[in-house]
């Protein structure tokens, strides 16, 4: 007698429908929580206490031109006797999105502080500029503290569960579009299956180890850090966090699709069977995006579409090459390869680069009759080199607060005295100005500006060494 293992029956409208909502569910969670890495580089624009400050403040917080992870940040202090101080991880200040808040140490002595201070930018670089700020007095200058740089195995680390994620992805949908598409009656073979499972395990464990590095790795601080303190939290509200999650997500409800191939029937026609394989496809883009989310500037199209099909083209290769059908299988599995090289070149080339470091901000006080008339003027105009530059001005009052009791507009005028460069400002939040520019060329520039409160009216003046761009 033959015993024959038979595969529990599902009506052909129910498995299809069943197949649309799994891979509608893996796009909803890409689009509910993932979420897009920023390449730009935030600019700190003000801080408090500042130069000159006359206050004795309990916190020190950078303000920035956009919102940043503080929980990722660092900060560090010399104070004016040469002794460094480490304030602990950064927060925001309050509800404020773009400040970086640390306490300052309990026993304040009158001077001048220096400060060293980093923030992540995306997941490819950090911000990072020094700073000083005076309590009571001036005092001389002291170097500046010295922050770790980006650490070998946290760097490797990260990267490689990056990579090895892809690779096992890669892995696993080859081996599910086999078993939807090329030969569905594999689905019972030992070797196709542990495929399968491999490629799933080992993409839900690399990415479950890229959740882990993330954090010591934006934050330059060792891998034994990664679950202290608040920089799991740091790892969950960024960019790249969420996207690891969506990755996940997707993992999860793919999942209930590799479930339902390996358990079902057979497909009974071509259009069942097209029906798998688009199902396949659509998990595997989605899964695809989450890769290049996490790459400023990755083309995303690009890579959602050639992952997929180059594992495909892969492991479909292999298996009919394993199968005797070498020639097909020889050139299958070599254009997949070459695909595959091609998309994880913009992931491997997003190795992190820190940005150069930022000047700290300028300070310079105005003072007019009046209540309000009084206070200072934090300027950066950044990346001040030749070419498009933007001009960042925060009005503070004498407690280091921003206020909009002032109007300030601003001209540069070039180093041969030629004709002055307007600055279009607008107001980008309370007592912040912003505005582009264009430097059409090296050398100081007169930065002048003019304060208007209460109808009276102030002309002060700072100096912009302009860089050569090229």
């Amino acid at each position: 007698m033959t015993l024959t293992r038979e595969r529990p029956k599902a009506r052909l409208g129910g498995r299809v429908l069943a197949m649309a909502l799994v891979a509608a569910a893996c796009w909803a969670a890409l689009l509910s929580l993932a979420s897009p890495v920023s390449g730009d580089i935030p600019q700190l624009r003000s801080s408090s206490p500042g130069v000159g400050s006359t206050i004795r403040p309990d916190d020190l917080v950078l303000t920035f031109d956009r919102p940043v992870n503080a929980r990722l940040a660092t900060v560090r202090l010399m104070d004016p006797y040469h002794r460094e101080f480490d304030p602990g991880r950064p927060a925001h200040s309050g509800d404020r999105a773009e400040t970086v808040m640390v306490p300052l140490p309990k026993q304040k002595y009158a001077g001048t502080y220096t400060v060293a201070w980093r923030v992540p930018a995306g997941s490819l670089a950090v911000a990072s500029g020094t700073l000083t700020f005076d309590l009571a007095s001036r005092s001389p200058v002291q170097e500046a503290p010295k922050l770790s740089g980006p650490g070998v195995l946290e760097t490797v680390s990260y990267w490689f569960s990056q990579v090895a994620a892809l690779a096992a992805t890669v892995l696993l949908v080859g081996a599910a579009f086999f078993v939807a598409f090329v030969r569905p009656a594999s689905a019972w073979s030992t070797r196709v299956r542990r495929l399968v499972t491999y490629g799933w395990v080992g993409t839900v464990g690399f990415t479950l180890a890229s959740l882990l590095l993330f954090g010591p790795y934006a934050a330059r601080l060792p891998v034994t850090d990664a679950l202290r303190g608040p920089l799991p939290a740091g790892t969950f509200s960024s960019s790249t966090g969420a996207n690891l999650l969506a990755r996940l997500a997707i993992l999860g409800f793919g999942g209930l699709v590799l479930a339902q191939f390996l358990t079902s029937e057979e497909p009974r026609n071509d259009r069942e069977r097209l029906a798998r394989s688009v199902t396949v496809l659509g998990c595997a883009a989605a899964l695809a995006v989450t890769w290049t989310l996490c790459v400023p500037g990755a083309p995303d199209l690009l890579v959602a579409a050639t992952v997929p099909l180059a594992a495909v083209l892969v492991l479909a290769g292999g298996l009919a090459f394993s199968l005797r059908r070498k020639g097909a299988g020889a050139m299958s599995a070599a254009a997949g390869a070459v695909l595959l090289a091609a998309t994880a070149f913009p992931l491997l080339n997003g190795l992190p680069r820190d940005a150069a470091p930022q000047a700290a901000p300028a300070r310079l006080d105005f003072g007019l009759a009046g209540q309000a008339g009084y206070g200072f003027l934090d300027v950066a105009v950044a990346p001040a080199k030749t070419g498009e530059n933007t001009v960042h001005l925060t009005t503070l009052d004498t407690r280091d607060i921003a206020t909009d009791g002032s109007t300030v507009t601003a001209v540069l005028n070039p180093p041969d005295h030629g004709t002055p460069v307007p600055v279009s400002l607008h107001r980008a939040g309370t007592g912040y100005q912003t505005g582009s520019v264009t430097i059409p060329r090296p050398g100081q520039w007169e930065l002048a500006l003019t304060v208007d409160s209460g109808g009276q009216r102030q002309d002060i003046y700072g100096v912009v060494d302009v860089r050569d761009a090229r």
